[in-house]
């Protein structure tokens, strides 16, 4: 479901990425490139296979543009340029994937190793989140376009849960701003809730916007 929605005056951001952290068993983890943002989400999230979703930003609008499916693994690294998405991890053995996204995304090279052992040392930064993970905040996305400005805004309000722990719900969505700083639209990406017991343990309940 895609929603647009009417909205209030934002403050600039600066451009910038969310410090991401890599969890056991987790996804939501994102790049950005110039017009578009790559989200990969697994089983759990999709009801069917891993996928890496991309969606399309210009003219005043936002859309998904198209996905790839991947092998299940737990990725630990991800980065966007021009019109390519590289995203590396481990799942039976190392896993990377090259995807172009210059038109209908498509793997371009694929890359599964059963053999080379985990090694923390191989990733260089750890990948953005915007799915349970996420932190709050506003981070400009890069564009041509000059009349608009895009932005990722992400939300996350807690409810106690009578002694049981914290109910997080998250809600990431690509703004479009006219330059003057008005609000146009909001295109949601992600909606969804992270259960935290008073052990620490999680169970994910959430809903992926398609």
């Amino acid at each position: 479901m895609r929603r647009w929605l009417a909205l209030p005056v934002l403050v600039p951001a600066i451009a910038l990425l969310i410090p991401g952290q890599a969890r056991a068993d987790s996804d939501g983890y994102y790049c950005a490139g110039p017009g578009y943002v790559a989200l990969e989400l697994r089983s759990w999230s999709t009801g069917g296979p891993h996928l890496l979703k991309v969606v399309r930003f210009e003219k005043g609008r936002a859309r998904w543009a198209g996905q790839v499916t991947l092998a299940d693994f737990q990725a630990r690294e991800m980065s966007c340029d021009e019109r390519r998405v590289r995203i590396r991890g481990w799942g039976r053995g190392y896993v990377s994937y090259t995807v172009d996204v210059g038109g209908t995304p498509r793997v371009i090279r694929e890359i599964e190793d059963p053999d080379r052992e985990p090694s923390p040392s191989l990733f260089h930064e750890q990948p953005a989140n915007l799915g349970e993970w996420a932190h709050p905040g506003r981070h400009r996305l890069v564009s041509t376009e000059e009349e608009y400005v895009y932005r990722l805004v992400i939300t996350v309000s807690s409810t106690p849960l009578k002694g049981e722990g914290m109910e997080h719900h998250i809600r990431s969505s690509i703004v479009c701003e006219e330059n003057g700083g008005t609000v146009l639209r909001r295109f949601i990406v992600f909606d969804g809730t992270r259960l935290e017991t008073v052990d620490e343990s999680w169970a994910p309940g959430l809903e992926v916007q398609t």
